[in-house]
């Protein structure tokens, strides 16, 4: 077991974007959105470059590197927005109207929507269902197991074979055999990506859209970047992550607060890891063990992930995470939790309180007893 670095990390979301961008390919239907299709594969094409060009050392630096990302990146919102951002309502293409269509098949919960718009990175959650979907049921098969969700006339993909049908078939059809590297790393699905958020060896993660803290009655859910949640003293909170994200399974996650947070007094009191194959957001349970309000903004860097690669101890893996995962905060868990929160500087604040009343009482209680033997000494 090994931490991956930020080069073998991005190399990861790399053939993710790769394999995304081939799934929506399959999806859509060259005679039906000819213009949508070869936009996306000139798109693919270009991520192809990047990858060869990225493994085999021909971007120096880390700078060169990024910034060719970026540019994909913005490229790739740019090309399925003009495609997927348009009214249905005033659309004649059909080329529009499949990819829009696509992209509002399966709700995604928290993703905002704005009139007739449909979020570029809800296209991607979707995307990334349906991946994980191809993995569930391709493992569920291979065990023998049947699965309601699973069609038993559909053929599905494990990662390999995704990888040949999404990458390595794409690589020897439109580059020299002698550039294609032998071996190419299972993907690493993460929505909203910023390639800032990189670091020497984790990720950033951020706030989502949804926050619970206990001193509230109900969720809050945010509507604008630049909003707010406080968490008191004493308080728990449920936190959910702004971006979706589905590993592989050799592919094992540690989670935690950043720093700049625990500093002020919160503390991670949920779990600490994520297994291999887990599809969704995380959520975090938190408690602010500080003397002060602790602020958390949205979609700011509040988490940290750091990506552990299980090598050879996946060989007899033949199975995927299918337990709970998370799109928003589950009701049971604001039930259990909801109620005022009681940090250490309140239980002193009532503790003096109480030494104070305590106090007054046996003050009366001897000035009394000593009043009565004055009387009776008289």
């Amino acid at each position: 077991m090994s931490v991956l670095g930020r080069e073998e990390i991005l190399k990861r979301i790399t053939v993710g974007e790769i394999i995304l961008l081939g799934k929506l390919i399959e999806i859509l239907n060259d005679r039906d959105t000819p213009k949508c299709v070869s936009e996306i594969k000139d798109l693919r094409r270009k991520y192809l470059k990047f990858y060869l060009d990225f493994q085999n050392g021909h971007l120096s630096t880390w700078k060169n590197i990024t910034r060719n990302f970026k540019e994909l990146y913005e490229e790739q919102k740019r090309i399925l927005s003009s495609h997927l951002l348009v009214s249905l309502s005033n659309s004649s293409e059909i080329t529009a109207v499949k990819c829009l269509s696509w992209c509002r098949s399966s709700s995604v919960v928290g993703v905002s929507m704005i009139g007739s718009e449909v979020d570029f990175e809800k296209c991607r959650i979707n995307l990334i269902r349906s991946i994980h979907h191809e993995w569930k049921c391709y493992f569920a098969k291979n065990e023998g197991n049947i699965l309601p969700e699973c069609w038993d006339d559909d053929v599905y993909r494990g990662v390999k074979d995704l990888i040949n049908d999404l990458v390595k078939n794409p690589l020897q059809s439109e580059f020299p055999p002698d550039s294609i590297p032998s071996n190419i790393p299972s993907p690493i699905f993460l929505s909203n990506f910023e390639v800032d958020n990189l670091g020497m060896g984790n990720y950033d993660l951020s706030l989502g859209p949804e926050v619970y803290v206990t001193s509230m009655s109900q969720p809050k859910w945010f509507s604008s970047v630049s909003e707010t949640a406080s968490i008191p003293p004493g308080a728990f909170a449920l936190l959910l992550t702004n971006e979706y994200i589905l590993l592989p399974p050799d592919v094992y996650g540690l989670i935690s607060l950043r720093f700049s947070h625990k500093v002020k007094g919160l503390t991670n009191v949920s779990g600490f890891h994520i297994d291999p194959g887990y599809c969704g957001r995380i959520l975090f349970g938190v408690y602010n063990a500080g003397s002060g309000d602790v602020y958390l903004e949205y979609r700011k860097p509040t988490f940290v992930i750091t990506f552990m690669d299980l090598g050879n101890s996946t060989s007899k893996l033949m199975g995927i995470y299918t337990k709970k995962s998370y799109d928003y905060i589950p009701v049971e868990y604001i039930e259990k939790l909801r109620g005022d929160p009681v940090s250490l500087r309140e239980l002193d604040k009532r503790v003096k309180i109480l030494e104070t009343i305590t106090y007054v009482i046996l003050a009366s209680f001897v000035l009394a007893v000593l009043m009565f033997a004055l009387q009776q000494w008289k």
